[in-house]
């Protein structure tokens, strides 16, 4: 079984249909175009993993260096197929974001001495199962420090989005490492899973149990045993989510493809995409529908109520004649209508020992058991309580005078 990480199965989560595209058919992007918030988390980590990489020689750069190294790197590789997703926002703007997030990160830790570093950037492999080898995961730690026999990992967020304690707590990559670490080191006695949500100047901690460490194997694993079995039946179904906006398949997805089809085309041209026709002509036939079937269930109404007047069950026009028929209706309680009285109508029915005889109960077997005498006595006057009569009138339309 291939080894694999937590942004795979992260895929696989998301979206099926990524993970195929992605990992299994290995399909080349139509334009595999890098966006400019992961070209802004690139470089900035880029700066960070410079900072603490000189540090192991004993040479701390000052801010002004740093950013000058920052302003160097993003020169060299920004480019015009770098793809801006949000409207209004320009390059300069996501150049501001990133060098916050250096000033704010050095002016906080400053002079990096808090814990000793002892890995960038470094690969780590985890070992779900002592039983099988058959379950590994790897993946690489921002940086890795240590104090004693206290291990911390260090993950540098760019995003937007901040973690919340819970989402924390639970978190499965970071939780993943430190497994990765204790089953690297003989020594570790702690391990503190340290996030820096470098947008917001702020760091969110997390700790584990051996339980938690436990159950996140078991999890995990299972979660793996999903995404063979799928590879094995070749079910791989599209999700729609948040993340379809960054998504580098998008003019290849079922869900996209047609949209942004239409979307890319000039407005003068829409009638000739195939398929956009179909679409306006259905929503303009499902509107006349319904102002349609509004119309009929007045006409409906007025129909019911003058035969209901006149004592009539049959009314006569100059080409058509309308039938119009009034049964009643027996009605018990459904679990979606009226559970409570659902459940306590099924406690008697199963008290009396004719569940079996109306199913789930079902108004016809019920409402035929009572009158064909197969239930009576006692229990039937019970079950009459629950019996609910209501009136259903049919009108049809006849030819001929």
């Amino acid at each position: 079984m291939q080894i694999y990480s937590h942004s795979r199965l992260s895929c696989y989560e998301n979206c099926p249909l990524h993970f195929d595209y992605k990992y299994v058919s290995r399909v080349k992007p139509p334009e595999g175009k890098e966006t400019a918030e992961q070209f802004t988390g690139k470089r900035v980590h880029e700066v960070l993993e410079k900072l603490y990489k000189d540090l192991r020689y004993s040479k701390e750069w000052g801010l002004d260096e740093l950013l000058r190294y920052y302003k160097t790197i993003w020169q060299q590789g920004w480019n015009e197929e770098i793809l801006i997703v949000k409207e209004g926002l320009e390059e300069k703007h996501f150049f501001a974001t990133g060098k916050k997030c250096i000033e704010d990160y050095y002016q906080e830790y400053k002079p990096f001495d808090q814990t000793r570093t002892i890995g960038l950037e470094s690969r780590i492999v985890v070992r779900l199962s002592d039983e099988s080898d058959d379950y590994r995961m790897q993946g690489y730690i921002d940086r890795l420090s240590m104090d004693s026999s206290t291990y911390e990992i260090h993950d540098y967020k760019t995003g937007n989005h901040l973690k919340t304690q819970e989402e924390a707590d639970s978190d499965r990559q970071l939780a993943l490492y430190q497994i990765g670490i204790e089953q690297a080191w003989s020594d570790v006695k702690q391990v503190n899973l340290i996030w820096h949500y470098l947008n917001f100047n702020k760091e969110v901690r997390s700790k584990r149990t051996r339980h938690q460490l436990d159950s996140l194997r078991k999890e995990t694993i299972a979660l793996i045993d999903d995404v063979e079995d799928a590879k094995d039946r070749g079910r791989f179904p599209s999700k729609r989510g948040n993340l379809c906006d960054y998504c580098e398949y998008r003019e290849l997805c079922p869900e996209w493809k047609h949209v942004l089809t239409v979307q890319m085309s000039l407005a003068n041209e829409y009638e000739r995409i195939p398929g956009v026709a179909l679409v306006e002509e259905y929503a303009k036939l499902k509107a006349e529908e319904k102002e349609i079937a509004d119309k009929i269930d007045k006409a409906r109404a007025a129909v019911v109520k003058f035969a209901k007047a006149e004592g009539i069950s049959v009314i006569q026009g100059k080409h058509n004649r309308l039938l119009v028929r009034t049964d009643l209706r027996t009605g018990f309680p459904t679990r979606s209508a009226d559970l409570s009285d659902y459940r306590k109508l099924e406690r008697i029915l199963k008290d009396g020992g004719v569940w079996v005889e109306v199913s789930a109960i079902s108004n016809e077997l019920l409402a035929s058991a009572l009158t064909e005498g197969k239930i009576s006595g006692k229990l039937a006057q019970k079950i009459e309580e629950f019996k609910k009569v209501s009136e259903t009138t049919t009108v049809r339309v006849g030819k001929g005078v």
